[in-house]
């Protein structure tokens, strides 16, 4: 039998440096963004920038964005050096400043 937990930290998410940045992360080939209009945006080098849904936030470090493509993310987020932690299920990665541009 195969058990699998998640584990979710309850430290509180630093809103002004993670919001309205770019950010990348190595689960997609592109680069997003939580903007101040609660915009979910993305950037493509080959789209450009475009807007992909819209986000809101919970206490202490969810976030839950609504995309446009009907598909609906729930994260956590939390400070991993540099970067941050991002747990959506059972997906982690890590996502550090864009290098894109």
């Amino acid at each position: 039998m195969l058990f699998l937990a998640s584990c979710y930290s309850n430290e509180e998410v630093d809103r002004p440096v993670f919001e309205g940045q770019w950010w990348e992360s190595p689960l997609y080939k592109g680069c997003f963004n939580l903007s101040g209009t609660n915009s979910f945006l993305l950037y493509e080098d080959e789209y450009g920038m475009y807007g992909a849904g819209v986000w809101s936030f919970e206490e202490p470090n969810v976030y839950h964005v609504d995309s446009y493509d009907s598909m609906d993310y729930k994260a956590h987020v939390v400070a991993a050096d540099d970067c941050w932690r991002i747990t959506s299920g059972l997906l982690s990665t890590k996502a550090c400043p864009c290098t894109l541009f």
